[in-house]
This record gives C-alpha cells, structure tokens and sequence, in this order.
C-alpha cells in the first residue's frame, strides 16, 4: 500500500458476543428430527416440521421479551435481529433448529405470516432491550407513589363531602345522598 493511501474494501465484522441465558427457566422444547434425518421424511412431515419450527423460534421470542421486561436477561442476550439470523438460528440444547432452506424465510413465500410475525417479535425485542429497564422501573414507582397520594387525597375529600352532608341534614332536615350528588357533579 502507498504511503498516504487509504485501505478500501469491507469493513471485517465484529464477532457476535451475544449469548443465550440458560437456566432452570429457560424454555427449551424436546427435540425433532433435523438435518439429514429431516431430509429423510415425506414431504408433509418435512413441512410440519418446518412449521414447527418457525413456532419454536417465535414463541422463544416471545419469551425472551417476557423475561427482559422482567429484568431477567442482561443486554448482550441472543435474539435473531434480522431475517438471515432468524432463518439460521439454532441452539439445540433449547431445540430449535434451522429454517431449511432461505426461501422458507421469503416475505412473499409459503410462510410469509410466520415471517410478518418475526418481524412483530423482532420489534418488540429491539424496544426492550434497547430501552433501560431501571429508567421505567423508576418511572413506575414515581407513578405508583402518585396514586397512593392521590387515592389517599380522593378518600379524604369524600369524608369532608359526607361531613358536609350530614351537616347540611342537621341544619336542614333534607337528607342528600353522596352518591347521587357525586353524580351530579360528573355530569355538569
């Protein structure tokens, strides 16, 4: 390379320091036949079983949303974040397996309602662990702090109004019913 010239070309990937969490929770489904074995079935076998599969990965995907929303999964947590990763994902200690072959992952394929629904998934998954759980956690608990003010506010307001009431009962001799007093203020 000449001095002062600029290297070009594709820039090397880093290698993927994502991992799966496995523990006494992990989902993990019994194992199917795959690979070779697969390719030994009929053909209605073979797509049940790719359907199967595509099942398998979503529902895994659902919890794996589950469980980061429970604050239960670190950040570097493997999830397939585009279709290719999707298609070739497999980890058969939690039994899942591979797509086939790539046109099973085709928008406009056979299985294009499994693929919108890996789409959905992959949303969900991307806001979840993308957004900080401890800022929500946070938020959650200024909110329900909140609530309990405001509960607490609204029991003490009622007291004063049936104090009122019984007040007004005892100079007036005309009994007012809360209840329908409170509705009447609602609907003004």
């Amino acid at each position: 390379m000449a001095v002062g010239s600029v290297a070009m070309g594709r820039k090397k990937k880093e290698e993927d320091q994502r991992t799966t969490t496995i523990d006494a929770t992990t989902l993990q489904f019994p194992a199917m036949p795959s690979g070779v074995a697969k390719n030994q079935l009929l053909d209605e076998e073979r797509e049940a079983l790719t359907i199967e599969a595509f099942v398998r990965k979503l529902q895994f995907m659902e919890y794996l949303f589950n469980r980061r929303l429970r604050g239960d999964l670190p950040k570097d947590e493997y999830w397939p974040r585009n279709i290719s990763e999707f298609h070739a994902w497999e980890n058969i200690e939690l039994g899942i397996y591979r797509l086939g072959t790539k046109s099973n992952v085709s928008p406009d394929g056979k299985y294009a309602t499994y693929v919108e629904e890996f789409h959905r998934k992959k949303a969900q998954l991307e806001r979840a662990f993308r957004d900080e759980l401890a800022s929500y956690r946070e938020q959650n608990g200024a909110l329900s702090k909140t609530n309990a003010a405001l509960a607490q506010q609204n029991a003490q307001l009622l007291y004063q109004i049936q104090l009122l009431c019984d007040d007004l009962f005892l100079a007036t001799g005309r009994r007012v019913n809360l209840v329908e007093l409170l509705d009447e203020g609602r609907r003004r």
